[in-house]
């Protein structure tokens, strides 16, 4: 407050200087300094007199205080106090010419003196001419636009928006709020009660820096002299939570409950905290959020939060009943449509999804997770060039995203550019060494050029960062498949039926598996996979699947077979000859490794994870 104040003098802002003079000496009346100061501001001369004696009275040796005092004849002249005259002098008084003591006589203008001027003159009208000439307008090619955001990873061109062409160069990409044709209207805090106390407001235009240590310390010279305020504790308990100081965000939220335990919105940062600590802490911030709910219906924000809560556990349809709410509210929160796209997505709307993640994005271009998430549906769509440019414009500002940058090299993948995308893989996997999705999608690339060692490399490496992912382990599968290592291939797809989601993921895993077993020799088997096969919606089989089951089945069902029930994986002891020696390396699942159900895909791109 001490600096705002030497500010506030400094810009002539007397009466903000007055004001925070006025709330330093209530919290700290015996800092000579502030009376000093304070006697530059004040409006009277009586007023000044008593600054400077205060501060006199508590620096006796106060040579500035003595001064004004001595100007104001509260004090004798002291000697020792004049300002030596070489002190006196201003700067600008050294760039006064000198004025001489004489003036001289003024020489007659002589001939040479006249042809030198004539000359100049001739030489200015002729400089006047040519300048004429010069800048007649020009007729030019004309000039491609060029994209406001280009599809690869470069840096975006500097608009100009009004601003001189003559600024400095920003280093590094452009920021993205020099894209903006019109400033954003700031959305109204939803806690901004009236304080009579500057610091008050001066913690606020911290909180819009971003300079939460100064928003913690003027609020401590707020709360001082208002205690019993419970918003202050708030916005404390908020300056402590964006600095990642959770512990301290805590007390400062119970503070304000202890003075109100109505105050809703210290509700829902105890909920933000709790969630930031731990995701076991769910349960505990649903409970905090329905409470500030209970306390204050149109507390919007505790609505955003929940409708995050039930994204993170996978509930679509809980989301979009909270968000629901939300556009009753805040019809243009960028939020609504950001965690509605992901809700969407989640349910396999992908259409929706997208339209609604591109809606968050236009309506606020500096928000990079609209990028991220437009770049993630797109690539899930097969909308390549959309991806592409989305997902170059996020990481040109956040190039250290491993995740974004797999799926960046995948959409290179899917558009033909291979060396493009094996270059973007490896750079995420040198940003992230245990980045699963990086291994996964090189993997997939070097299973489709047929790289067979460098394919189980990667896919290897993508089931030890993830074992439940159902890609992975059917992507792995195959590649133990083609390079002929049968029992590992089957344990793969095996252990992938427990990680099926739908009937798109079992599909998989029984054209896969049913193959792997016709070459372990377990026919019967394999037929009760092909059968299962074709048991299942038209719409979850693709066509040439299907027809190759039933072709399958014509070859290895005999008229004397008679039909196997779909459903059953293990043959049953009639169904194996007596006296056929089971071989020591049997290739038959045994009962001690049949796996247990668990989540997952088929696709040779799948969706990855909710980010």
């Amino acid at each position: 407050m001490y600096q705002e104040a030497l500010r506030a003098i400094e810009n002539g802002e007397r009466a903000r200087a007055r004001d925070l003079l006025t709330r330093l000496l209530k919290a700290n009346p015996n800092q000579a300094e502030y009376w000093l100061w304070m006697s530059a501001v004040v409006e009277t001369r009586k007023e000044r007199i008593y600054c400077l004696k205060e501060t006199l009275r508590l620096d006796p040796q106060n040579v500035a205080a003595k001064r004004g005092l001595i100007m104001l004849g509260q004090l004798a002249p002291d000697p020792k106090l004049v300002v030596p005259l070489q002190s006196q002098r201003r700067n600008w008084e050294n760039t006064l010419p000198k004025i001489k003591s004489r003036e001289q006589p003024k020489a007659p203008i002589s001939f040479r003196q006249v042809f030198l001027f004539g000359s100049a003159f001739v030489v200015l009208v002729a400089t006047i001419v040519f300048a004429i000439i010069s800048t007649r307008p020009r007729v030019e090619a004309p000039v491609a636009e060029r994209p406001l955001f280009p599809a690869t990873a470069t840096e975006a061109p500097t608009p100009t928006f009004g601003f001189s062409t003559a600024a400095k160069t920003p280093v590094g990409p452009t920021p993205l709020w020099m894209f903006l044709q019109a400033t954003y209207t700031p959305t109204p805090l939803y806690v901004n009660t009236p304080h009579i106390s500057e610091s008050y407001n001066t913690a606020l235009r911290a909180l819009g820096r971003g300079q939460y240590d100064q928003m913690t310390l003027y609020l401590d010279q707020a709360i001082t002299l208002q205690p019993q305020a419970a918003d202050l504790f708030y916005y404390k308990g908020e300056a402590y939570r964006l600095q990642g100081k959770y512990s301290q965000a805590n007390e400062s939220y119970k503070q304000a409950l202890a003075l109100n335990p109505d105050f809703a919105p210290a509700y829902l940062g105890q909920a933000r905290v709790a969630m930031a600590v731990s995701p076991d802490n769910a349960k505990s911030a649903q409970a905090s959020l329905e409470k500030a709910l209970q306390l204050d219906p149109q507390l919007y924000e505790a609505r955003l939060e929940l409708a995050m809560l039930a994204l993170q556990r996978g509930d679509g349809k809980g989301a979009l009943a909270e968000l629901e709410e939300v556009s009753r509210q805040v019809p243009s929160s960028v939020l609504l449509y950001y965690y509605r796209a992901q809700a969407y997505r989640l349910m396999g709307e992908l259409e929706q999804a997208l339209r609604d993640a591109e809606r968050a994005n236009q309506m606020d271009v500096t928000f990079l997770d609209g990028y991220r998430l437009v770049g993630e549906i797109a690539l899930l769509l097969g909308e390549t060039e959309k991806a592409l440019s989305a997902l170059n414009t996020y990481l040109t500002y956040q190039p250290d995203d491993a995740q974004a940058l797999a799926w960046l090299g995948s959409g290179y993948a899917a558009s033909g550019q291979t060396d493009q995308a094996f270059q973007i893989f490896d750079q995420a996997i040198q940003k992230d060494s245990r980045s699963f999705e990086a291994y996964f999608r090189r993997g997939m690339l070097y299973l489709e050029q047929n790289d067979l060692e460098a394919a189980l490399n990667d896919l290897n490496k993508a089931v030890q960062l993830n074992g439940r992912s159902y890609p992975a382990r059917i992507a792995l599968g195959r590649a133990f498949l083609l390079q002929g290592q049968d029992r590992n291939a089957y344990q793969q797809f095996a252990s992938a039926e427990g990680l099926a989601q739908d009937d798109n993921d079992r599909a998989g895993v029984y054209y896969w598996r049913a193959q792997v077993l016709e070459r372990i020799g377990e026919s019967r088997v394999a037929i009760r996979d092909w059968q299962a096969l074709l048991d299942l919606p038209e719409n979850a089989v693709p066509a040439e699947w299907r027809t190759m089951a039933e072709e399958r089945l014509k070859t290895l069902i005999t008229p004397t077979m008679t039909k196997v029930p779909t459903r059953t994986r293990v043959p049953t002891d009639t169904r194996v000859p007596t006296r056929t020696p089971v071989p020591t390396n049997t290739r038959q699942p045994s009962a001690t490794w049949t796996p247990t159900r668990t989540p997952a895909l088929t696709r040779t791109f799948p969706a990855s994870p909710t980010p």
